[in-house]
């Protein structure tokens, strides 16, 4: 019994790295301009895809770079909702709660908003 147990763990763990690191990678077929979001650092260098979405070019880059430009909005959103630090895999809870917060000063609130903003296009990396 331990050792169909002790498998089953190691197949759910194979399964389960599979998702994670999956690597999704869309065509960039023609440069977008996305400075009038996040302005001109090369680290929000964005795309269109053959299916017209907007991606970042390098979605990891983006986001170690939005981690330091938004640092104030993403302790803030941790804090209001109890959240683990962002990452590769809770980042969507960011996205949701980013443009919800209520107890800080206007300037991390529009913070919170522009975490939104990116998680928005950021999400655009994993569709298919």
């Amino acid at each position: 019994m331990k050792k169909y147990f002790i498998l089953g763990c190691f197949v759910i763990s194979i399964i389960l790295i599979f998702f994670v690191c999956r690597n999704y990678s869309s065509k960039v077929l023609k440069d977008y301009d996305g400075s009038i979001y996040f302005g001109n650092n090369e680290a929000y260098a964005m795309g269109v895809t053959e299916g017209d979405r907007i991606i970042f070019k390098d979605r990891n880059k983006a986001l170690i770079q939005a981690r330091k430009d938004y640092s104030e909005g993403f302790e803030a959103i941790k804090e209001e909702f109890n959240l683990l630090p962002v990452n590769k895999l809770n980042w969507k809870l960011y996205k949701t709660y980013g443009w919800q917060l209520t107890k800080a000063d206007e300037e991390i609130k529009n913070q919170g908003r522009k975490i939104s903003q990116f998680f928005d296009f950021y999400e655009n990396n994993f569709e298919e």
